[in-house]
Parts: structure tokens; sequence; C-alpha cells
């Protein structure tokens, strides 16, 4: 079976890693979105893939030096088009709400490699709150985030990714 595969939402057509972006997939028919997600100083998981919000946001600075009320001040689409001006950087919980009805599955790749624990037990609380543990698959290329995510909740599905060949 083909699956498509939406990387970073619909970001051909839609700033990257917006809920526009998702929401393109979702009317195109995609079988997955893939998404990054980083967090704010106050752990909030946000929905972004540069560890600065410099190129995709109308602010600076590091995502998680920022608290989520101050990322969700700036816009995150006038970069790609101006009718994307009112987009904002989403919250895990946002885009898993915005997708769950529609029957698409996340590919969710954590980004940054310094976490703490409690921000890998909000990523869990927030799949398991939208009842979508069947339909997403934790990644990143930190294995120790893969190691960690599956000690917290063993029954979610993981993915381990490699920019070279497997030891």
């Amino acid at each position: 079976m083909l699956h498509v595969i939406a990387h970073r939402g619909c970001s051909a057509a839609a700033p990257e890693n917006t809920l526009a972006a998702f929401q393109l997939a979702i009317e195109l028919k995609c079988h997955w979105i893939e998404l990054d997600l980083q967090f704010t100083c106050d752990l909030e998981p946000v929905v972004i893939h540069d560890p600065r919000v410099n190129r995709t946001t109308s602010g600076k600075g590091t995502v998680a030096s920022l608290s989520f009320g101050e990322i969700r001040q700036w816009e995150a689409g006038s970069w790609f088009d101006s009718a994307f001006e009112r987009e904002r950087v989403p919250s895990l919980s946002q885009v898993l709400d915005q997708v769950r009805p529609s029957g698409v599955d996340l590919l969710i790749e954590l980004k940054e490699s310094r976490l703490l624990t409690r921000g890998y037990r909000r990523v869990v609380e927030e799949i398991l709150r939208a009842e979508m543990g069947s339909r997403c698959i934790l990644q990143s290329f930190e294995l120790e985030a893969v190691r960690r995510l599956h000690d917290l909740a063993p029954g979610l599905r993981y993915a381990a990714l490699y920019q070279r060949a497997m030891p």
C-alpha cells in the first residue's frame, strides 16, 4: 500500500507546521502528516521545526527560551504568503484536536535533544487525552528521547531516525 505523507503539513501550499498546512493535508486526503515538535521554556509542546523562531515567525529567539504565550503573539505565516499572516505556531494539543476527526495519522518528530522527562510526559498525556495513541508515531534522531518516551508509554509507537547507515 502506498502512503502519502504531508511533510510539515502541505508545506508546498501553506506555511510549514501550521494549522493551515495541516488542514490542506487533510483536505487532500493524505494518509499521514509529519510534524516537528519542540518545547517552550514552560514545557508546552509546540509545532515548529527550527530551534529558533526567526525563520518562520515574526519573532526572534530560541523556542526553549520563550514561553508559549510569547510565541503565540507572533504570526507564523506571512513569510510564506500574506494570505497566511494570521497563522500562529500551534501547540501539539491544537494539532491533535484538529486532526483527530479526520482519520489522518501523525508522524511526530521530537527535535530538541535536551528535553526533560516532564516534557515527554506532556507529549504522552496530550496524545492519550486526544485518544490518538494508535494514530501517532513518535520519532527522533535522538535515541535517548525514543527510549525515554517508550519507558513512559510502552503502548505507543516509536521510530528511531538515522542520517547515516545504522551501526
